[in-house]
């Protein structure tokens, strides 16, 4: 799953809302285009209460990617100093965990 600024407008998978270019979508490489208002359907759920809402935690210098997830709300930047493994944060209950891929 990737979270993508849309190039052309497109049609959300599960709910059918209509999404503008240039907005932000998740993508799934069978094709899938999902609004970030939809659950992932393809998100493992929090370990601690379940929701799908996951947000990428990212450390080191970030690129021109990572600040635009951060500005939607899909990333929290740490910076250069690794003090735990976690890469994945629930937006519902602020729960940190590490996702082996």
């Amino acid at each position: 799953m990737a979270i993508i600024p849309l190039k052309w407008g497109a049609t959300c998978g599960e709910c059918g809302k209509e999404l503008a270019a240039g907005s932000p979508a998740r993508y799934h490489g069978r094709g899938q285009i999902y609004c970030l208002d939809c659950p992932d359907p393809y998100a493992e759920p929090c370990p601690r209460c379940g929701s799908t809402a996951i947000m990428e935690v990212i450390y080191g210098l970030p690129g021109e990617k990572a600040m635009w997830l951060q500005s939607i709300g899909e990333a929290e930047l740490r910076g250069c100093i690794v003090d735990s493994p976690v890469n994945r944060k629930c937006k519902k209950c602020e729960h940190e965990w590490e996702e082996v891929d």
